[in-house]
C-alpha cells in the first residue's frame, strides 16, 4: 500500500449503533475488516469479520461484544499517513492507480459513452437525473482538478488533500533519491494547494 495507517481508537460497546459492515477493528490483538453486524441473543452483537493484520489475513471469524468484552474500532476520520519502504510499493502503487481508474470507466459509463461533460439537451427528465447520479459521483470523487492541486473535490472537502498532497511529495522525494540523473532541471514539487478557489470571482473596488 502507498501508506500505512494508524487509526484512533474508541469503545465498540459505547459506538457499536455507528459501527457498518466496512469498519476495521482490534480484536485480540488483531486488525480485522467487519462483513456483518447482527444482534446476538445475549443482548450485544454478532460481528462477523475477515482478518487484515499478518496473523489473521484471510482468514473470517465471529465474534460476540458481550464476550470479548473491549473491542476497539479503528476510526479512520483520525488517520495518521506512514510512508511504505517496503520492496513492493511501486508494484502496489502502480496496481492501485489502474484500479482506480478502471473503477472511474465503470462508474461514469452511460450509454457507451463516458460522462465527463453535460451533453446539449436532455430527452426527458429521467435521462437527466440518470446522466447527473453518475457524472457527480466521477466529478466530485474520482476526477482530479488542476485547480486545486490535481486532487479531488472530495479530498478538499473532507479535509485529506494536505495529507494526500504530502504522501505525493515523499513518493517524488524517493524518486529523486533513487535516480537523481531522472531530474535535469531540480527535485521534483508536488503541486500546491491554493487558499482559495474561485468560479467566477466577484471584482473588488480596486478592479
Amino acid at each position: 500500500m502507498p501508506a500505512l495507517i494508524r487509526y484512533l481508537r474508541f469503545n465498540i460497546n459505547t459506538h457499536v449503533e455507528s459501527t457498518r459492515p466496512g469498519a476495521r477493528v482490534e480484536i485480540r490483538n488483531e486488525e480485522w475488516l467487519v462483513r456483518r453486524i447482527d444482534l446476538s441473543s445475549d443482548g450485544g452483537h454478532l460481528l462477523a469479520c475477515d482478518g487484515v493484520s499478518d496473523l489473521v489475513r484471510g482468514r473470517s471469524a465471529l465474534f460476540l461484544t458481550k464476550l470479548e468484552g473491549t473491542i476497539a474500532v479503528l476510526d479512520p476520520a483520525k488517520t495518521e499517513l506512514v510512508l511504505d519502504t517496503s520492496s513492493h510499493f511501486d508494484s502496489t502503487f502502480l496496481y492501485l492507480e489502474s484500479q482506480l481508474r478502471r473503477s472511474a470507466l465503470l462508474l461514469t459509463k452511460l450509454e457507451g459513452t463516458i460522462a465527463v461533460e453535460f451533453p446539449n439537451r436532455f430527452g426527458c427528465i429521467q435521462d437527466s437525473r440518470n446522466h447527473c447520479h453518475t457524472f457527480f459521483p466521477w466529478y466530485n470523487g474520482v476526477h482530479r482538478h488542476s485547480g486545486i492541486g490535481m486532487m479531488t473535490p472530495e479530498m478538499v472537502h473532507y479535509g485529506t488533500a494536505k495529507k494526500i498532497r504530502d504522501l505525493r511529495q515523499s513518493v517524488l522525494d524517493q524518486a529523486y533519491i533513487a535516480h537523481p540523473e531522472r531530474f535535469v532541471h531540480n527535485a521534483p514539487k508536488a503541486l500546491e494547494l491554493p487558499t482559495q478557489v474561485w468560479i467566477n470571482k466577484p471584482k473588488t473596488s480596486n478592479e
